[in-house]
C-alpha cells in the first residue's frame, strides 16, 4: 500500500461512526403478585440476577416501565432509553436457581408474617370505623395513625412501610414489603363498608293531602259573628235531695202537707222516692196537693 492510500484508509476509519455498546443487563423474568410487578434483571458481566420494580435502579440503569403486552422492560441510562425484551428460556436462569442464590423475593418468617398481618388488620378495622363515622370512602394511613387518632402508634415489624396504604371500598387486598423483599398481604375481598346513608322517610300516600298548619294567634283573622250565638238554656235546678231517714213508717198512709215534695216525704217516712211513686201512680209528680193521702206501704 502506497503512503497516500494508507493515509486515506486511516482517515476513513477515523471518520466511521462508533456504534454504541448495547445494554449490559438482560431482562430474564417477571413476577406479578399482590398487585405488584417485580422484574428479574441479570448483569451480563457477572451473571448475577436481582429482582427490582419500576422506579428502581440496577447497574446504573433506571427502570422506567414494564410493558406486559410486549413482554419488555424499558430502562434509561445517560438520557438514552433501551428496550429489553424478555430473554428466551434457554438464555435466562431458572427461577429455582435464582431462589437458591438468594436473589428472588424473600419469605418472611411465620412470626413476622403474623405480626405484620395483625398490623394490617388493625388498619383495615380502623379504616372501616373511620369511614362509618366520617361518611367518607377513601381513607389514608395519616387519617388513622397518630396522637388522638384511632391508632396512636403503629410500629414496623421488619422494615415494612404502611404510610402509602389507602383504603377504599374497591380495595380487595393490602400488602407491605419488608426490607428483605418479602411481601405480606391480607385479603379484603368484601371491600370496605360504605358509609351508611340517613334513612329516607316514606312519602305520604298520593290520595291523602297534608293537613294544613293551624294559623298562629298573631296571623289568624278575627271576624265579628253575623248572628248572636245561641245560648243553651240552663236546665232547671234539681230539687233538693233529702236522704230518707231509714226508719220504718208506722202508718201505711201519709197525708200531704203544704210545701211537701217527694223528697221531703221520703225523708219524713224513710221510704225511697221511687217506691213512693210506684205506690201512688195517680199522683202528679210535679204537684202534690196538700191534704191528700198517699200510700207509703
Amino acid at each position: 500500500m502506497t503512503p497516500g492510500r494508507a493515509l486515506l484508509f486511516g482517515l476513513l476509519v477515523a471518520a466511521a461512526p462508533v456504534r454504541a455498546a448495547g445494554p449490559t443487563i438482560q431482562f430474564t423474568g417477571v413476577l406479578t403478585a399482590d398487585g405488584k410487578t417485580r422484574l428479574a434483571l441479570t448483569d451480563k458481566a457477572t451473571d448475577t440476577t436481582h429482582w427490582v420494580e419500576p422506579g428502581d435502579e440496577f447497574k446504573g440503569y433506571a427502570i422506567a416501565r414494564y410493558d406486559a403486552a410486549e413482554e419488555a422492560v424499558f430502562v434509561k441510562k445517560s438520557g438514552q432509553e433501551h428496550r429489553l425484551p424478555l430473554a428466551s428460556p434457554q438464555h435466562r436462569p431458572a427461577l429455582s436457581a435464582l431462589s437458591a442464590a438468594g436473589t428472588a423475593p424473600a419469605a418472611a418468617s411465620e412470626a413476622t408474617q403474623r405480626a405484620i398481618r395483625s398490623n394490617l388488620r388493625a388498619l383495615a378495622a380502623a379504616a372501616r370505623q373511620y369511614q362509618l363515622e366520617r361518611g367518607t370512602t377513601a381513607v389514608s394511613f395519616a387519617d388513622l395513625v397518630g396522637p388522638g387518632k384511632f391508632i396512636g402508634e403503629l410500629k414496623s415489624v421488619a422494615g415494612e412501610n404502611y404510610s402509602t396504604l389507602t383504603f377504599s371500598p374497591d380495595v380487595t387486598a393490602i400488602s407491605v414489603t419488608t426490607t428483605d423483599g418479602a411481601t405480606v398481604a391480607i385479603d379484603l375481598s368484601t371491600g370496605l363498608a360504605q358509609a351508611p346513608k340517613p334513612p329516607v322517610p316514606p312519602a305520604p300516600p298520593a290520595s291523602v293531602a297534608p293537613a294544613p298548619a293551624p294559623p298562629s294567634a298573631a296571623s289568624a283573622p278575627i271576624s265579628a259573628p253575623t248572628t248572636a250565638p245561641t245560648v243553651a238554656s240552663a236546665p232547671p235546678p234539681a230539687p233538693e235531695a233529702l236522704p230518707p231517714t231509714g226508719r220504718e213508717p208506722v202508718s201505711p198512709t201519709y197525708q200531704i202537707q203544704g210545701g211537701d215534695t217527694w223528697q221531703k216525704i221520703a225523708h219524713a217516712t224513710g221510704v225511697a222516692v221511687s217506691e213512693l211513686q210506684r205506690l201512688n201512680p195517680t199522683v202528679n209528680g210535679s204537684s202534690l196537693p196538700a191534704g191528700q193521702t198517699i200510700r207509703i206501704k
